[in-house]
């Protein structure tokens, strides 16, 4: 009996290891999971395809803010519909629609018009009619243009994001 001793406590030591090891995994490998998933997934979905801003006949020769609404956005656990994006200064000009993003390049506060010139309340950045910078303020470049087309007359824009504060135009 005595040369039973060592070996059945070792085996119920390693039994014991063994067992407590696979509850911990069991916890550990789920909870895991849920931080390490995101990390490799895109988590956040904003359309990259043309979205519908309304008719083309509804805009005229000057510009015209129009919000620019996603018809979905997911993230990793939810779902929102009818997300406003932005805005955009929108106007034809010899039969073509032109679009301007209403975000400002140098910080992204929103960007007003006036009928002549665009301008940030917040720096007091100004562009021209035509989305270039004019006079004085911070902004390295002109406002940003947006692709836009019609298609069955209809408006269709695709909403960039750029990166603020660079001279350069490149989609953030």
């Amino acid at each position: 009996m005595s040369d039973d001793g060592p070996d059945r406590r070792k085996f119920l030591k390693l039994a014991t290891c063994g067992i407590g090891g696979a509850v911990g995994a069991a916890i550990a490998l789920p909870a895991l999971s849920l931080v390490v998933h995101p990390s490799r997934t895109q988590t956040v979905t904003t359309p990259r395809d043309p979205l519908d801003v309304g008719p083309a006949g509804g805009v005229s020769q000057g510009w015209t803010k129009i919000d620019v609404v996603a018809p979905e956005v997911r993230d990793a656990w939810t779902t929102a519909r009818d997300v406003v994006l932005g805005a955009a200064y929108v106007r034809m000009k010899a039969g073509k629609p032109e679009a301007l993003s209403a975000v400002c390049p140098h910080l992204g506060c929103p960007v007003g018009y006036d009928g002549k010139t665009f301008l940030c309340p917040c720096h007091d950045s100004r562009f021209g009619d035509g989305g270039e910078t004019v006079g004085a303020g911070p902004a390295k470049r002109g406002l940003d243009p947006l692709p836009i087309e019609v298609v069955d007359g209809r408006l269709r824009l695709t909403w960039v994001r750029y990166k603020l504060d660079i001279p350069t135009r490149e989609p953030a």
